[in-house]
Order: structure tokens, then sequence, then C-alpha cells
């Protein structure tokens, strides 16, 4: 039978959401700890292309926290 829940169980999904469960925490410390703002590391709520683009910030963009102050 097509649709039922061991369909559901097996595929990409459960995976997805699990890695993000994983990767959200460190993210949201990491960020918070940047000096950026915490909300930022939501994107690795987007599978890939979220984790990837928050990679790409926080290797080449000047973090706060390290900015000198005025």
């Amino acid at each position: 039978m097509r649709g039922d829940l061991s369909d559901f169980l097996t595929g990409p999904l459960p995976a997805l959401i699990l890695m993000m469960f994983i990767l959200l925490p460190p993210a949201w410390a990491i960020c918070r700890k940047a000096g950026f703002p915490s909300a930022l590391s939501l994107l690795v709520i987007i599978p890939y292309l979220g984790t990837l683009t928050l990679a790409i910030v926080l290797a080449f963009v000047t973090w706060p926290i390290a900015r000198p102050r005025n």
C-alpha cells in the first residue's frame, strides 16, 4: 500500500529533521558568541543550502564581536 506510515519513516524527511535538530543548537551558540543574531542559525532548517549559506556567512563576514569599537 502506497502512502502509509512506513513510507514516511523510511524516506529522506526523517533524516533531514534529525540533522536539523543536531545542527541547530551548535549553530545557535556559534551565532550568539560571534555577535550575530541567534536567529541566523535558523538557516540550518533549509536542507543543505541553508547550512552552506550559514557557513559562508560565518567564514567571510567580519564578526560583530571582532569589530573594533569606536
